[in-house]
Order: structure tokens, then C-alpha cells, then sequence
């Protein structure tokens, strides 16, 4: 369960950082909620899918504990499955966000000097 928390947290924050980065300033209002209730909606049809396959299990185990742990070791290795397959998509959204900060234009001399003046304002 931590190695599925770990690779979901690595994976919502490039997969977010990527939709926000190709949206206009006006479009931002609009897309959070949206992208606010795909991940809710999604992990939600996660969760029933990984449920109905849990109950699955279950039932094709019979009784017994040794059955149930049975069980509930197939269904972890689905989560596990499904966790690989979404940091996939989120490797190669972090190594496209990469290139693309790699190749943007460096900021204009009057620009940095400006940041630099927020920057030690916020440092003092």
C-alpha cells in the first residue's frame, strides 16, 4: 500500500502540472473544476472495479481464512498492476514537461532582475 501511495502521489502532480501548462490563463478557471472531478470520478471507478474484483475472489475462494488472505493477495496484485500502468503515462508526461522547460526561452534580463527583487524581498 505505500508503494501503491508513493506512485500515485508521483503520478497526480505531473499529470496535473501537464494539463495546467497547455491551458490559456482564462482556461485555468474553468479546467480545475473539471480536472478536480475526473480524479474523483475516476477513483471512484477504480475503487468499484478493484471491489468487484475483490468480491470475485471472494467468492470463487470459498470460506476460510487462508481463502479470504487468498484473495485479498490476487486483488493487491491488481493495485499493483493498475498503479505501474498509470506511471507510465506519468513518466512520459514528466520527461515531456522536462524537454519543453529545457527548450523554452530564458526570460528577458529586466524580467530576472525583477524576480530576483521578489525573490530577496520574500528571503528578508
Amino acid at each position: 500500500m505505500v508503494v501503491r501511495g508513493f506512485g500515485i502521489g508521483m503520478s497526480f502532480m505531473p499529470a496535473m502540472t501537464a494539463a495546467f501548462a497547455v491551458l490559456r490563463p482564462d482556461q485555468v478557471n474553468d479546467a480545475s473544476p473539471q480536472l478536480n472531478t475526473l480524479q474523483r470520478v475516476g477513483g471512484s471507478i477504480g475503487t468499484a472495479i478493484l471491489t468487484v474484483v475483490l468480491q470475485g475472489k471472494l467468492d470463487a475462494a470459498g470460506t476460510g481464512r487462508a481463502a479470504a488472505a487468498g484473495a485479498f493477495g490476487s486483488t493487491y496484485w491488481w493495485v499493483l498492476a493498475v498503479t505501474l500502468v498509470a506511471l507510465a503515462p506519468a513518466a512520459v508526461l514528466t520527461l515531456v514537461e522536462r524537454r519543453a522547460r529545457a527548450t523554452a526561452l530564458p526570460a528577458p534580463p529586466a524580467a530576472r532582475a525583477a524576480a530576483d527583487d521578489v525573490l530577496e524581498g520574500v528571503a528578508a
